[in-house]
């Protein structure tokens, strides 16, 4: 009786401790997914994808909408959305047709992802000095500051400081770093470093601020230095044409040194029709040698025995 009740014990004990563990690995996903920001729809609809996968349409105007680690927020034509951290410590505006992803917040530092588009970020002077960063295609971004805008359409990152400075560079060119002031723009078009930082007239900037493109950095600011395009310069087209001359030459150099396939295809037939000549002749000696042979046999001398009476 007493080892049935042992034996009782430990099966109880057994799927004790497997529920827990099922509970742990449950639970587990949503420790990751904690709650580390708010955002409000200003206007327009916004669309946040979980790093589950999950995709949730939000359009109500000024409800409080959970923002997690991880996720990453999308917004659609003619809408505005703000992001508060930490409070109201750190805030990013979305202009429209933005992706934005929050990477990181928590105790130490606050990481986050610009993908496409267009957003302004404020943060509280002093709070996290250098561990806020930003991240673009092309650039990684630094607060020294308070206040900047930001666009980036793929190619090229544009910043605009209007508040305390900005640091920025291209992760292909991480020690050549630009601070870029109050009042003043910078970019960084792709594989190359950032441009010097250029004054901005305040009505400048104000149109940088209320236009929903990323087109109006460009529009607004001449930066000196050419910016990454997908329109071919003539320097990408002499490269291009330098690069199709030595294929060519090489093509030309193998050739001399060993023959093409197209040749080699045409002396192979060359040599199958000889080989089908001389079957052919062959044939016909055989022929000739067979009707000569007949001939002989029919030409030789035949006894023949006369017998004369009279």
């Amino acid at each position: 009786m007493k080892r049935k009740m042992n034996f009782a014990v430990v099966i109880q004990r057994t799927v004790f401790l497997a529920f827990a563990a099922a509970l742990l690995v449950a639970v587990a996903p949503l420790a990751s997914a904690q709650q580390v920001g708010e955002l409000v729809i200003e206007q327009g609809k916004v669309k946040i994808r979980k790093i589950s996968g999950q995709e949730s349409l939000y359009r109500q105007i000024g409800k409080p909408i959970a923002v997690s680690r991880g996720d990453t927020v999308q917004t659609a034509a003619a809408t505005r959305a703000k992001i508060s951290f930490r409070g109201k410590e750190e805030e990013v505006s979305l202009y429209a047709n933005t992706n934005f992803k929050v990477d990181t917040v928590d105790q130490k530092s606050s990481r986050f992802g610009l993908n496409l588009g267009k957003a302004f970020f404020k943060v509280v002077a002093g709070l996290r000095r250098g561990n806020f960063k930003v991240q673009t295609p092309t650039a990684t971004i630094g607060i020294k500051g308070t206040e900047w805008v930001t666009g980036t359409d793929g190619r090229n990152t544009f910043v605009l400081t209007t508040k305390g400075i900005v640091a920025m560079s291209n992760p292909n060119f991480p020690d050549i770093e630009v601070s870029i002031p109050a009042n003043s723009s910078a970019a960084v078009p792709a594989n190359r470093p950032p441009t010097k930082p250029v004054e901005v007239p305040p009505g400048a900037q104000q149109e940088i601020i209320k236009s929903e493109s990323v087109d109006s950095f460009v529009e607004q600011v001449d930066y000196q230095t050419p910016l990454a395009t997908n329109e071919k310069t003539e320097e990408d087209e002499a490269e291009e044409e330098a690069t199709a001359k030595e294929e060519e030459n090489k093509e030309e150099e193998n050739a001399d040194e060993q023959p093409t396939e197209e040749l080699i295809s045409e002396e192979l037939q060359a040599a199958l029709e000889i080989r089908e000549t001389v079957e052919t002749a062959q044939k016909v000696a055989e022929t000739v040698s067979d009707t000569v042979a007949e001939n002989t046999e029919a030409a030789k001398p035949v006894s023949v025995k006369i017998s004369v009476t009279r």
